[in-house]
């Protein structure tokens, strides 16, 4: 079995619960509609994860880890993400804040649209991710980053990431997309497949699951098209082509799975941005099997209920 917690845009900012749409990349920010994080709502997250999930094998976190792409906003993000437990089993860094960081179980990353913002403008193309994260997401790997991953149970996993965020406003497809949208370039595309065919053939026994912050298009997700990934249907064709049965995304800040034509998309809910109207979630997934047989056998769903100010386990989307 190969158990994975999965949390996805948490929006960190240097000055957390501001906001609005445009104000979120402001400094001065102050009304309660925001894009940043909730500072409680992190730290109940980093507890309930280490006290209720703290056997699972993997921690992937689908991007939009920070508000943006600045050295300020990255680095509270990374800090909450990679800041070292005082103690096996703890949440809590040697500075006396929550961290998700805390035994040996890896973390596996990548950027999201947010993440690569430059300014207050939220234009795309920051590369201060890879600063801040630089043994994570490193430079020169085509914008493909992939981690094995070892179960506890033996099973090996690999987590194959693709960069889909815009290199440009200019990449966007309509006025304003540029806030939102991704595409899926033909380079990138390629070598997530060389990547993942070069894997099954050294390695036939472990599993594949593929990762992009945008979710490919799938009719039961209601995308629209400020918020698509740009020529998104080459990556289900292409996970369909690799016999890849797993794609985990975020972006759209709501939970959900869907299948088409044998590819499952798995989408998590934002962790701690908060406004959230769609509630804030953390995933627990579990796969069984080994090789192309790996499947998904359990997801349990975990939902932020502010009346008892803790997450509890959202029957109706689980199972």
């Amino acid at each position: 079995m190969f158990k994975l917690i999965h949390i996805s845009d948490l929006h960190f900012a240097a000055g957390p619960n501001k906001g609005g749409f445009i104000a979120a990349f402001a400094s001065n920010a102050t009304n309660e509609r925001n894009g940043r994080h909730n500072q409680d709502l992190a730290d109940l997250s980093a507890y309930f994860i280490a006290k209720n999930l703290g056997d699972y094998d993997c921690l992937l976190i689908s991007g939009d880890i920070a508000t943006r792409g600045t050295e300020a906003d990255l680095q509270v993000a990374r800090q909450y993400v990679l800041a070292p437990a005082t103690q096996s089993g703890g949440y809590l860094s040697t500075h006396n804040r929550p961290t998700l960081s805390y035994g040996s179980r890896p973390t596996v990353l990548l950027p999201g649209n947010h993440d690569r913002f430059k300014g207050p403008l939220g234009e795309p193309g920051s590369d201060k991710f890879e600063h801040a994260f630089p043994n994570h997401w490193k430079v020169g790997l085509n914008g493909v980053q992939s981690v094995k991953v070892v179960a506890a149970s033996g099973v090996e996993v690999s987590i194959i990431s693709a960069d889909f965020t815009l290199i440009s406003k200019t990449s966007a497809s309509v006025p304003g997309g540029h806030f939102s949208q991704g595409r899926c370039i033909a380079a990138i595309l390629s070598y997530l497949k060389w990547v993942t065919n070069t894997i099954r053939k050294r390695y036939p026994e472990r599993g594949i699951i593929w990762v992009s912050h945008f979710p490919p298009p799938v009719d039961s997700f209601d995308i629209g098209v400020y918020h698509e990934l740009i020529d998104g249907d080459l990556l289900l064709t292409a996970a369909r082509s690799c016999s890849v049965e797993y794609i985990l995304c975020g972006h759209l800040h709501k939970q959900g799975i869907s299948t088409y034509n044998g590819v499952t998309v798995i989408m998590a809910g934002t962790l701690c941005q908060w406004p959230s109207k769609n509630g804030n979630w953390i995933h627990a997934l579990e796969f069984v099997g080994t090789g192309q047989n790996l499947k998904l056998s359990a997801m349990n769903n975990f939902l932020y209920n502010s009346d008892n100010v803790d997450f509890g386990l959202d029957v109706a989307s689980s199972f």
